[in-house]
């Protein structure tokens, strides 16, 4: 905005303003806002406000997180602050409410306003800028409407309504990319369809080294979403097609023409290259709005991995305290002489192999200690398990024939409740299953007792409250222990139901559990519950 725009703009509204005040009519009054107290709510440990100065972005990111934590998000809100083109009208910088051309076919144009109007009103609203333009488009749903408008052309006042069609708001992401980006834009961008991965363009000699020729698109998959992960791409990858299109110029382009082109809920057939390897791979292209994984599992080893030097190949340097390496045996100082049977020397060849395994995975090692060889296999952890509240131990694992309990509890609220393990009527019941190894279980599972619902062949056995499921079990062989257990109820109330899920894994080290991101199916079964 120019100098000379900005005084017409003060004036205009001081006229707006003795108008006002001759005739008042106040909005409804609401619970005041402020401002400091919702971006420090919101924001806090996400962002920090410089010199204690609060942008206007901090405010629209805390009112994102705030629609986030209250599940009202929905992704229209993505296309915020809609610019005047977007139903046709390019305002002049100076004059703001002076519109300097017409879109072609756009909305503006089939209602008939026309190069040289000037904007009066939109939707009974003053315009003095295009800010008060932006400010009606963003207040209005971006479902099919109308939006009348005032304009005045050559001395005379003319009226009309603009058409808008469903979804009006939704334009060509390229328009967001002077968006400031952080967490909350790229939350908001993850409701575009994209293929759940992000990476880098390879150039020069990097195209070289994978047998590719200048020029053609190649792009090293450096962060996985789970969904991708579970379809079968791992980091590291090389992106060379998608769909059989392979003419992209950038990874942006690439991005760009998934969230363009495609619709979420398809299927896209990625071209990939992996060791030297051409394969292709389906991946489902949807909105990334996963409610806790948001990036693929990352295994880790549990040790630091050390290069020794002269073609001596690695060694295990530092054990982590707790972890499954420690568990099964490795100590500080051995030599790794295979990996799942492959000769691995170098550590950022180790790194390659991780990171085609995901947590829940083997890992077999050939170890040499002392002049003997030794072998050993454990199971991955996920680098940034979460803990989890559904079920503890009575003890932790210590020594072979051990009796433990294992404690499932499920807080129910008031009104709600879930189906009986074992006594069979209405309603899905409520299913615990274990695998793992290191382990036996002893007995079946003890439930509390349920409370009878109806009669005859509608009976229904729930279970309300702070149930506990109880299951015994027996240490086998605690230098290999891994308990993994997975969890279903439906948790009903009256009128609805919803489902409980939850995948679950101890090491036994301490009596807590941690989310499992890991392949359960693939796990050795020791006795599922199923009815």
């Amino acid at each position: 905005m120019q100098m000379s725009g900005l005084m017409d703009l003060l004036k205009g509204g001081l006229e707006t303003h003795r108008k006002y005040v001759k005739n008042p009519n106040p909005p409804k009054k609401k619970k005041p806002l402020v401002v400091s107290q919702l971006v420090e709510m919101e924001l806090s440990h996400k962002m920090k406000p410089v010199y204690g100065c609060y942008h206007c972005h901090h405010v629209r990111e805390a009112q994102q997180s705030l629609s986030i934590k209250m599940d009202t998000w929905k992704p229209d809100q993505y296309w915020i602050w809609p610019e005047p083109s977007r139903i046709g009208l390019v305002m002049d910088q100076k004059q703001q409410n002076l519109v300097t051309d017409v879109v072609a076919d756009s909305a503006a144009e089939v209602a008939g306003v026309k190069r040289g109007d000037v904007l009066l009103t939109l939707s009974g609203k003053r315009m003095l800028s295009k800010y008060d333009i932006q400010w009606i488009l963003e207040s209005s749903p971006s479902s099919e409407m109308e939006l009348a408008f005032k304009v005045s052309r050559a001395g005379e006042l003319v009226s009309g309504k603009m058409k808008l069609e469903e979804a009006w708001k939704v334009g060509d992401p390229k328009e967001d990319d002077w968006r400031v980006s952080n967490i909350f834009t790229r939350h908001m961008q993850k409701y575009l369809p994209t293929p759940g991965l992000t990476g880098d363009k390879l150039e020069g000699n990097e195209l070289m080294i994978h047998r590719l020729h200048a020029g053609e698109f190649a792009m090293k998959v450096t962060r996985l979403n789970y969904g991708t992960h579970l379809a079968g791409v791992r980091i590291g990858d090389i992106v060379i097609s998608a769909s059989g299109k392979s003419d992209f110029k950038s990874a942006r382009d690439f991005f760009h023409w998934c969230e363009v082109e495609r619709r979420a809920g398809r299927d896209l057939e990625l071209g990939l290259i992996r060791k030297d390897k051409r394969m292709r791979m389906m991946v489902n292209l949807n909105y990334l709005n996963f409610p806790s994984v948001e990036r693929s599992p990352e295994a880790v080893l549990g040790f630091t991995a050390q290069e020794v030097g002269w073609d001596s190949g690695l060694r295990v340097g530092n054990v982590k305290e707790g972890s499954s390496a420690e568990s099964t045996g490795l100590k500080h100082g051995d030599g790794i002489l295979l990996v799942d049977g492959q000769k691995i020397t170098e550590y950022k060849a180790l790194e390659n192999h991780l990171n085609l395994k995901s947590p829940g995975d083997f890992l077999t090692l050939k170890i040499r200690r002392g002049g003997k060889v030794y072998d050993f296999a454990y199971m991955l952890a996920d680098k940034d398990a979460e803990k989890s509240d559904l079920a503890v131990l009575s003890d932790r694992v210590k020594e072979k024939d051990q009796e433990l309990t294992c404690l499932i509890s499920m807080n129910l609220k008031d009104g709600k409740h879930i189906y009986s393990m074992h006594q069979k009527g209405m309603g899905l019941p409520t299913r615990l299953e274990f695998r793992g190894a290191g382990f036996k279980l002893l007995g079946e599972i003890n439930e509390p007792a349920p409370r009878k619902m109806g009669e005859g062949d509608g009976v229904t056995w729930v279970l309300e409250g702070a149930v506990l499921f109880k299951q015994k079990i027996e240490v086998t062989d605690p230098a290999h222990f891994q308990l993994v257990i997975r969890a279903y109820a439906q948790i009903c109330d009256e009128t609805s139901c919803s489902e409980l899920q939850s995948v679950i894994f101890s090491r036994g080290g301490d009596v807590g559990f941690t989310e499992f991101q890991g392949d359960f199916e693939s796990l050795p079964e020791v006795k599922s519950f199923s009815f």
